[in-house]
């Protein structure tokens, strides 16, 4: 009885330390992988095109989100310049 309650005690204090180090060990791949606010200034091109384009443009913009009626992509999200909002 003793042995058995051992082996259950450890096997269940393995079960906790191995799925929290798998969810840790997750965490950290999905944050290295994850693209950061201002990736379009960390961004590296070789053309001259791309940089003039890659960057933000001279106007505050506004979005809105509108239902699709479909069942794929259910909404659009729209961007467009706000009015004679320079930034």
């Amino acid at each position: 009885m003793r042995y058995t309650k051992r082996l259950l005690t450890t096997v269940l204090l393995g079960s906790i330390l191995i799925i929290s180090g798998c969810s840790a060990i997750s965490k950290k791949i999905e944050q290295a992988f994850a693209i950061k606010s201002d990736y379009y200034t960390q961004t590296q091109s070789g053309g001259s095109i791309e940089n003039r384009y890659k960057g933000l443009g001279k106007y505050a913009v506004e979005s809105q989100v509108l239902s699709s009626g479909q069942s794929r992509f259910t909404t659009y999200k729209i961007w467009y310049p706000t009015k004679n909002q320079p930034r």
